[in-house]
C-alpha cells in the first residue's frame, strides 16, 4: 500500500515538473516570436 502511494506521489510529481518546464518553454517561444515580431517591423 505505501508503495503504491510513493508511486503515485512520485507520478504526479514527474508529471507538475514536466508541466512547469512545458509552461517555461511556452513562454521562452513566446518572448523569440515577440522579438522576432517587433525587429522584423
Amino acid at each position: 500500500m505505501l508503495s503504491n502511494l510513493q508511486l503515485i506521489h512520485s507520478t504526479i510529481a514527474i508529471s507538475s515538473t514536466m508541466e512547469l518546464n512545458l509552461q517555461a518553454f511556452l513562454v521562452v517561444i513566446n518572448n523569440l516570436l515577440s522579438c522576432g515580431l517587433q525587429t522584423a517591423l
